[in-house]
């Protein structure tokens, strides 16, 4: 295999550029897209923060949703849609940040919801990514009234698709310790 790679390298085939086949851009509604079953190679993707930043007026646009629980389920069909769009054995990436809730001062923890509701649809979480925003404000006395610690982070979480689906823990053979197995069936 070596040899290949450097009889390659001399001939500068390694170089050449590949064949790219015709690239599609869409604009549709996420929980209604208009692409084939098992079509699309890779998903990145940055959801809307529920009505955090309002995007537009239309009513399909899920950043007017500003029911958290009615945010989920929308994103809940959205995310069924990517299921059923990306082939198996394939990867999609979903840029998140937690929902603060500005005048209760608590944090929703948004990137916990979207793990949940992935990991519902047959996804196996693949890896998780804390992304720290350098710059991104003053915090004032942290925490302090009036001011408010903005997010200084998002997550990017990678999914695997799976070439079929998998039954949860319980039902998967691999060993745990008895200690954290225990805990994982209280889940």
């Amino acid at each position: 295999m070596a040899q290949k790679k450097l009889a390659a390298l001399r001939t500068g085939s390694l170089f050449e550029s590949p064949r790219v086949e015709a690239q599609l851009c869409l604009r549709a509604d996420a929980r209604a897209l208009p692409i084939r079953a098992d079509s699309v190679d890779a998903i990145v993707t940055d959801i809307p923060y529920a009505d955090m930043i309002r995007y537009s007026d239309l009513p399909a646009d899920l950043s007017t949703i500003e029911d958290y629980d009615a945010f989920l389920d929308a994103l809940a069909i959205a995310f069924d849609e990517m299921a059923r769009v990306l082939k198996p054995n394939r990867y999609c990436a979903i840029f998140v940040a937690d929902y603060r809730i500005a005048r209760s001062r608590m944090i929703l923890p948004l990137h916990a919801d979207v793990i949940g509701l992935m990991q519902a649809r047959g996804f196996d979480l693949f890896d998780l990514y804390v992304w720290r925003y350098y710059r991104s404000g003053g915090f004032r006395p942290f925490g302090a009234k009036p001011y408010q610690a903005m997010n200084v982070h998002s997550y990017i979480l990678v999914f695997h698709k799976p070439v079929a689906p998998k039954a949860l823990i319980k039902n998967r053979p691999v060993r745990y310790r008895p200690r954290l197995l225990e805990k994982l069936q209280k889940m």
